[in-house]
């Protein structure tokens, strides 16, 4: 399950003693400055979370892979996110603790 909005605005109404339109405000600004920031190609630095940044791409060519014809990739800006090193840990952490499915590839098809 994906974390939302509204999931948001929940923990902020359960947890935190916000009613529900204040947390639908503060996530909604939260967001909406973010947004804002990286459009204005600024990075932005959440401690302990990680940095959303903007990357500009050059123009490049592709192939169609259905018809193998070559075509040109404008020039573009993408978002990156680039986790923190406790962000990183905990993920790593989490991953450590669950356990394998299988010790050999595809051992599950047997």
């Amino acid at each position: 399950m994906a974390m939302t909005r509204i999931k948001l605005v929940n923990i902020l109404y359960e947890n935190h003693g916000f009613n529900r339109t204040e947390a639908k405000v503060l996530v909604d600004c939260f967001f909406e400055q973010l947004c804002n920031s990286l459009a204005e190609s600024e990075s932005v630095k959440l401690s302990g979370f990680g940095s959303f940044y903007v990357q500009n791409k050059k123009e490049r060519m592709g192939r169609n892979p259905k018809t193998g014809e070559d075509y040109r990739i404008a020039p573009r800006s993408v978002v990156r996110f680039r986790a923190s090193n406790k962000l990183r840990e905990k993920i790593d952490k989490n991953t450590q603790e669950t356990p394998e499915v299988a010790n050999e590839p595809f051992q599950f098809l047997t």
